[in-house]
């Protein structure tokens, strides 16, 4: 799979996202709350080299919380690498979609420079604050756990995005005292792009 691809959650990534029942790693926790679609398979690759989890690409996609935006081809997913992944034996009575290779089923599929499927929530909606609120809640709970307990009460009384820029500071300490200075660069700086 080419590294430009766009990678996104799935059904089951959002769902982990909500529950936390399958990733105890909060390493891999994090990464996976990383992944929002604008990222492309290299970014993500490098950031979990960084966390210290070069595999974990591989082991998100192979356990179906992450896929190529647009979707799973044929319900499976093949090992990322930029080799093409051999088809299966055709079936007796032609081709079906599971004999594709997968890079010819993801030739569709946009690129980091291609033209977004989605546009992001504009700056200052709700949708915006949600998605900035949401992610710094998660990350915070990733990294600290039960002790989070009373940062996430602070950040679920915020109204707006403001609100959050209030809390930053202290979500950047507290992230990385937790995880470690390089580790915690990625969701630092995610946060502060999302918050201006």
């Amino acid at each position: 799979m080419s590294p430009a691809y766009l990678l996104d959650k799935t059904d089951k990534g959002q769902d982990e996202i909500k529950s936390r029942k399958n990733i105890s790693n909060h390493k891999m926790r994090m990464l996976l709350l990383l992944v929002d679609g604008t990222h492309t398979i290299e970014d993500l690759s490098f950031k979990a080299g960084k966390l210290g989890i070069p595999e974990a690409i591989n082991d998100l996609v192979s356990q179906g919380f992450i896929a190529p935006r647009g979707g799973i081809v044929s319900g499976k997913m093949a090992k990322l690498s930029s080799k093409p992944v051999a088809p299966p034996a055709p079936a007796s009575t032609g081709l079906d979609a599971q004999s594709i290779l997968l890079e010819d089923a993801l030739a569709s599929l946009p690129r980091k420079n291609g033209p977004p499927t989605q546009t992001p929530p504009a700056f200052g909606s709700f949708e915006h604050y949600n998605a900035a609120r949401i992610f710094m809640s998660g990350t915070i709970v990733s990294a600290l756990g039960l002790k989070s307990f009373f940062f996430t009460l602070k950040i679920e009384k915020t109204e707006n995005v403001e609100g959050l820029r209030l809390l930053f500071a202290d979500y950047a300490k507290a992230i990385t005292k937790a995880m470690g200075e390089e580790a915690a660069k990625a969701p630092i700086s995610r946060m502060r792009a999302m918050l201006n």
